[in-house]
């Protein structure tokens, strides 16, 4: 099983400079809600690190181009994560569930929960 982490941002350094400045300046108005909770200024937050390096899954992180380039068939709102499978990909938490919370610690144990129940399936 693997977990994929999408951003609703596009990869590349300009857009990575203008969302760090968008998100200083207006975060209320920021449009990725994964990336407002998971990342300070300049790195994922320390507890969200933490919980993600102690998973015994595959993870990655791709942007919303990548994800779209990688993954043409999957149609979902962003941001998001997700479960992919042997021969599935499915959603793990939609960007509805990912707009409730609003630290990463909130993330993390319904990312928690949501993991036990599809290790089990």
């Amino acid at each position: 099983m693997k977990l994929i982490f999408v951003h609703d941002a596009d990869a590349g350094l300009f857009n990575a400079m203008a969302d760090a400045i968008h998100k200083a300046l207006s975060p209320s108005t920021y449009q990725c809600h994964l990336c407002y909770i998971t990342y300070g200024m300049t790195s994922m937050r320390s507890e969200l690190r933490d919980f993600i390096d102690e998973l015994e899954f595959e993870k990655t992180f791709l942007h919303r181009n990548e994800f779209a380039e990688k993954y043409p068939k999957v149609q979902a709102e962003l941001p998001a994560v997700f479960v992919e499978k042997p021969n599935a990909i499915e959603p793990l938490k939609s960007a509805c569930e990912i707009a409730q919370y609003d630290d990463p610690q909130a993330l993390t144990k319904a990312m928690q929960q949501r993991l036990a129940a599809a290790s089990r399936s």
